[in-house]
């Protein structure tokens, strides 16, 4: 009988232990997943703030593009009176 019991004592905690284990390795896992989640929100912030710098600048560059092609038709009508003159 005493021998069951010992048995049936190391068993528990051999269950215990594994129980355990597992708890640890899950709390391990846990923190490495939000890590990663932390470190894909960081990156996919970066991506959005970049593509807003981008969308900004080509916003600016159209505006670029359109006062210097209208500087450009108006200096051509200045100068087509100068021409036929």
């Amino acid at each position: 009988m005493a021998e069951e019991n010992q048995s049936i004592e190391a068993l528990d905690e051999t269950v215990e232990a594994e129980i355990a284990v597992d708890e640890a390795a899950e709390e391990i896992v846990d923190e490495i997943v939000d890590e990663i989640v932390d470190e894909i929100v960081d990156e996919v912030q970066e991506v959005e703030t970049l593509e807003e710098l981008f969308s900004d600048e080509e916003e600016v560059l159209g505006e670029v593009e359109d006062d210097a092609e209208a500087e450009l038709d108006e200096l051509t009508e200045e100068a087509e009176p100068e021409e036929e003159a």
